[in-house]
């Protein structure tokens, strides 16, 4: 019984030692010097991640402007004031240019703020927003870029004669 039973553990053994290949194909080569080819296929299982990278130039033209009024001002002695025959200008706009060298499209947005004693002189943009392609597969020279153009209107008081910061340009990147 025991040499039975040690019979029995050594075959359940050696099956389980053996293993046992599955093929997904079969041919026959029956000559000498014959050949079977054999495709071999694969396939890619991204596991890599890319974080965006953002790297945005922003490049702007002196952003001092002059505030012109030309005419005539009469004195009115009957009501102590005077009578304004004058016509006033701001001088030409600004351009403010955003280059993107991200590797992910991005969008510039603009916005003014006038300080509080200049709130009568207004400022716009010919675009207040700007959206770039990503950068990827550009030269940097040829990096996608854009611009907008900054322009006053309104009134700049009579007291500011002297050039002085009036008010804040921001650049916001989303």
């Amino acid at each position: 019984m025991k040499k039975l039973t040690a019979l029995f553990l050594a075959a359940m053994l050696v099956m389980a030692m053996s293993t046992t290949a599955f093929a997904a194909g079969s041919g026959n080569i029956g000559t000498t010097g014959g050949s079977q080819p054999i495709d071999v296929s694969a396939r890619y299982t991204g596991g890599t991640s890319t974080p965006a990278v953002y790297s945005v130039d922003l490049a702007w033209e002196d952003m001092s402007f002059t505030y012109t009024a030309a005419g005539t001002r009469t004195w009115s002695p009957d009501t102590h004031s005077y009578t304004d025959d004058t016509t006033a200008s701001w001088s030409e706009g600004k351009t403010i240019t955003v280059t993107n060298h991200s590797n992910t499209a991005v969008s510039a947005g603009f916005t003014y703020a006038a300080d509080t004693a200049f709130t009568a002189a207004a400022g716009s943009f010919t675009a207040s927003t700007i959206s770039l392609a990503s950068a990827e597969n550009t030269a940097v020279a040829s990096a996608p870029n854009g611009f907008t153009t900054f322009s006053l209107s309104g009134t700049l008081p009579d007291t500011q004669t002297a050039s002085g910061k009036i008010g804040t340009i921001t650049v916001t990147l989303s």
